[in-house]
């Protein structure tokens, strides 16, 4: 059994699967709570909805942009709180955009975002993983 985690392909292969794993796990939990992960008090992680999401807000913490990237809920407090988006990007499942928060009619804060499946990140580790660990190891070559 040793001789078979020889080599850094294989024991590469098995950290690359645990990275999969976790984040399996992560996508299973995305399915059914929204987590909110602060980086520093602009910038933060959300994972939810099947997807982990990066946001960069230009002035204020998560409380005033977290409502747009899990529920897209409008109105807030006597309905004066709407969201508006400047632009959005879609490539192949991965999305990016931008985000404007009005409250009363004044822009308060502006968000960008980045989000990405979390199939697009778990499906390409698991193959990689398996590639590593099932490869067979080259034989060194002798010296003439």
């Amino acid at each position: 059994m040793g001789e078979f985690f020889k080599g850094w392909r294989r024991k590469t292969g098995l950290v690359t699967l645990a990275m999969a794993c976790v984040l399996m796990a992560g996508w299973m939990r995305a399915a059914v709570t929204v987590d909110t992960y602060p980086l520093t008090r602009q910038e933060a992680i959300v994972s939810g909805d099947g997807h982990v999401t990066a946001v960069f807000a230009r002035r204020h913490g998560p409380e005033y942009w977290y409502m747009a990237f899990t529920k897209r809920v409008d109105g807030g407090p006597g309905g004066s709180l709407k969201w508006e988006q400047r632009w959005r990007w879609t490539v192949a499942g991965v999305e990016c955009g931008v985000d404007i928060l009005l409250v009363n009619g004044t822009e308060m804060d502006e968000a960008k975002w980045c989000r990405i499946p979390y199939w697009e990140i778990v499906l390409p580790l698991t193959l990689l993983s398996a590639w590593l660990i099932l490869i067979k190891p080259r034989k060194a070559k002798g010296s003439p």
